[in-house]
């Protein structure tokens, strides 16, 4: 069986990546770890930043809310590297991954904050077309 027990937390063969081909190199792993932990050290620090000068904003308009929502989804998803640069540099030993239900949750996870990253950076593209297209119409917060 490809599974130990079922119930606990234990190894399961079928998600460790045994047969990678005889072309495979650890290295390539190394250096994507490598460019995601840049990635994470640079961008949770930078949309931190960004959130805090974001809430100390007196005026929270439609583009500050929509500000803050894009830093706090971007933060996360720089967080969320972090299971899979562990994954990349530890041979691709699935770790965390191992459990069935934390591997569910974090693909569920990471496909939302994708989603939904997309999602308010359209919405903030289509509000600042509107600013454009019809200058003087405000956009009030009762509608949103």
């Amino acid at each position: 069986s490809s599974v130990s027990t079922q119930s606990t937390g234990t190894y399961r063969s079928h998600i460790y990546l045994t047969d990678l081909g005889e072309d495979y190199t650890p290295v390539w792993d190394y250096i994507i770890a490598a460019l995601m932990i840049m990635c994470t050290l640079i961008g949770a620090p930078s949309n931190i930043l960004a959130l805090k000068y974001f809430l100390s904003k007196k005026k929270r308009d439609l583009a500050t809310s929509l500000y803050i929502a894009i830093c706090v989804v971007d933060t996360a998803t720089c967080l969320a590297h972090i299971p899979v640069i562990l994954v990349l540099v530890q041979g691709r030993f699935p770790g965390m991954f191992n459990v069935v239900a934390v591997c569910a949750a974090w693909k569920l996870l990471f496909s939302f904050l994708q989603q939904f990253s997309m999602f308010l950076v359209t919405l903030m593209s289509v509000s600042r077309t509107l600013a454009i297209v019809m200058p003087f119409y405000r956009i009030s917060k009762r509608t949103c």
